[in-house]
Formats: structure tokens, sequence, C-alpha cells
């Protein structure tokens, strides 16, 4: 699934969720916030593609199954060309509290608890897709 960018962004977001349903959602909203949405289901996750990609932030599920979610996410983090990319924690199964802790202890950019606005998600995507990634010369 690949959507154009109708608004100012432009940014490209890669969708790791194995639910359709949630994803065309997520894409069809951040497409009116200006996004460019990639989606792959984590059955399909392979980091080269990812790095071809080059999206600007990840928004990884974590709890379909939550080994393949942790995975992926360390993957994405222990890999030269992926591991400056910010990932933002979904998970429609686990409370908030669950969820932040997750991602405090993964290290993960930011979460999106399981009831959320969009423009949170447009917030917490500009922020965490505006710092500056460190790179080594």
């Amino acid at each position: 699934l690949y959507t154009s960018c109708k608004g100012k962004s432009g940014k490209k977001i890669l969708i790791i969720n194995e639910d359709p349903a949630i994803v065309t959602l997520m894409a069809s909203y951040l497409k009116e916030f200006g996004y460019k949405v990639i989606s792959k289901p984590p059955r399909m996750f392979d980091v080269k593609q990812v790095k071809k990609i080059a999206p600007d932030v990840i928004l990884l599920d974590i709890d379909k199954i939550e080994e393949w979610g942790v995975a992926i996410f360390e993957i994405l983090k222990k890999s030269n060309s992926t591991k400056s990319i910010p990932i933002i924690l979904m998970a429609s199964k686990l409370t908030e509290e669950e969820l932040k802790e997750v991602a405090a202890q993964l290290g993960a950019e930011d979460y999106v608890p399981q009831l959320f606005e969009f423009a949170d998600v447009d917030r917490k995507i500009k922020k965490v897709s505006s710092r500056k990634p460190f790179h080594s010369p």
C-alpha cells in the first residue's frame, strides 16, 4: 500500500502492522496530514527493504504477537542502515501504562496508546522526525 502525499509534510512513514484495517485507517489519516505512507505486514519485514524505503519514521505494532514486534525493533536498532530511524510503538492490546513501559525498556522514541487522536500521532511524528540523528563520519 502506497499513498501519495496530499499535504505539506512529504515525510515518509512506514507502518509495520498485521491488521489491514488499522493500516488503512492510519494511512488515510496520515495522508491528510501530508505524509507518504508505506506499509508492510511483519511477515514481509526485511531490513534491506526498510533501508531502500528510507522512512522518516516507523510506526511499529508490537502486540499482535509481541515477539515479532520486539524482534523487528531490535533488528532495526542494531542495523547501521536503520538504527537512526525513529520508531513509534503502537499496541492495541496493551494498556497505555504497559505500552509506555515497553517503549522505555526498548528505548523507542515514543508510543501511541490504544485510544489516540490523529493530531497527537502527527505531533509525535513531527517531534521524533525533527531530531537530528548523530552521524559518524
